[in-house]
């Protein structure tokens, strides 16, 4: 099954290679040094934040910290738009698909449809979607989330703390993570539907 699932994966990611080449929205990121990226995010209005490298720790049991394939995504704290304090490590034990996007972005608006989608057809497996926008004010966040029937959670990056780690290279940036928080897939630029379902499909079925 392991095996399949990565040939699965492997075909997918060569097509996206041309897709995030060609779709990816750049808000001016640039990576610096460090086991997880320190990048500066500049939204339209000319604001940005940066936040300094993580060092990886790990244990016997479990994987370094960091925003490769195979480490454990970092944990941060932000707020939805309905204004609960959540941490991502609260959805260990689902299949995640982190994604990063601000409503300004036209290959962030175009891959929404298929994320939609992708979470009512999934969510009844163990999946969910954390959407997390970036530098946006709130009103702005939740009048496009209601117009886009955006169900699962949506939360406010205003200061770009959680993009500062894990975008280097634009938006939308996706991460899907297995049940245990470890990230499995890292995906730059916009996704056509049939790719999400793929990869989304292809986790849930090998960590059931």
């Amino acid at each position: 099954m392991a095996a399949k699932v990565r040939r699965v994966i492997g075909s997918v990611v060569v097509g996206l290679a041309v897709v995030a080449l060609a779709a990816g929205c750049a808000p001016a990121f640039s990576a610096g040094a460090g086991a997880i990226s320190q990048v500066a995010a500049t939204a339209p209005n000319g604001t940005s934040a940066t936040s300094a490298p993580v060092s990886p720790k790990a244990t016997p049991t479990q994987p370094p910290v960091g925003t490769s394939i195979g480490m454990q995504a970092p944990d941060f704290t932000l707020s939805t738009i309905q204004g609960q304090t959540v941490h991502l490590s609260e959805y260990r034990g689902q299949v995640v698909l982190l994604n990063f996007w601000a409503t300004w972005c036209p290959p962030c608006r175009a891959e929404i449809p298929g994320l939609v989608k992708a979470y009512q057809q999934y969510k009844g497996k163990g999946f969910t979607i954390v959407a997390v926008n970036l530098m946006e004010d709130k009103d702005t966040v939740t009048s496009f989330a209601a117009q886009q029937h955006m169900d699962f959670p949506v939360l406010l990056d205003p200061d770009g703390a959680a993009g500062s780690v894990f975008v280097g290279r634009g938006i939308p940036t996706s991460y899907l993570l297995d049940r245990n928080g470890v990230v499995r897939q890292v995906v730059v630029g916009s996704m056509p539907e049939d790719t999400i379902s793929q990869l989304v499909q292809s986790l849930v079925d090998s960590s059931t």
